[in-house]
């Protein structure tokens, strides 16, 4: 079978499209609680502080577990919203079923660093936003590095095999600019 870039190019717009279903709401709810945690840490109020982080936690918790499992188990429901094609439907469920196996991790870590920017704790917010893009970045070159000589030795490769790497490093990098 003959791989046609725009197969690559479409998996990767529809996770990405996905992401940004995912990640847009749930960076809201963060951020639009900032307020409450600048609120409560001026007056001094650590309890109301922990019972809004708990608060937050959860609903973004909840919503991005919710979608995860849903795309988990029925991940051409998701893709059919962008995608007629069925081969091309289900390359993209898996690309999307791959890169929404950790999206809980994503709730924890908006929930502290938006906390933590509110109550002008930049010090500690910081440094974990840019442990995350360097994971990201670290991943990039690692499985850059393994596709490169994986494909040097490929006389014909299917869509799939190469839809996956391509679609996981463009994800990558966009993901970088959130």
């Amino acid at each position: 079978m003959i791989f046609y870039c725009g197969m690559g190019i479409a998996c990767a717009a529809v996770v990405q499209s996905f992401m940004t279903v995912v990640f847009c709401p749930a960076q809201g709810i963060t951020t639009g609680c900032g307020t409450i945690f600048s609120y409560h840490c001026g007056g001094g109020n650590y309890s109301k502080i922990r019972q809004a982080f708990l608060g937050v936690f959860l609903l973004c918790g909840a919503y991005i577990g919710l979608l995860q499992a849903a795309v988990q188990v029925f991940p051409q429901m998701f893709t059919g919203l962008f995608l007629r094609d069925s081969g091309l439907n289900q390359q993209a469920s898996a690309s999307i079923r791959m890169y929404t196996l950790v999206l809980l991790g994503v709730a924890v870590q908006y929930a502290l660093v938006d906390g933590l920017t509110a109550m002008g704790k930049v010090r500690y917010a910081f440094p974990l936003s840019v442990f995350r893009k360097l994971v990201c970045l670290a991943c990039i070159f690692c499985c850059r590095r393994r596709w490169i000589f994986r494909l040097y030795s490929m006389r014909e490769a299917s869509p799939t095999q190469l839809a996956r790497p391509s679609a996981y490093l463009y994800f990558s990098v966009l993901s970088i600019q959130n």
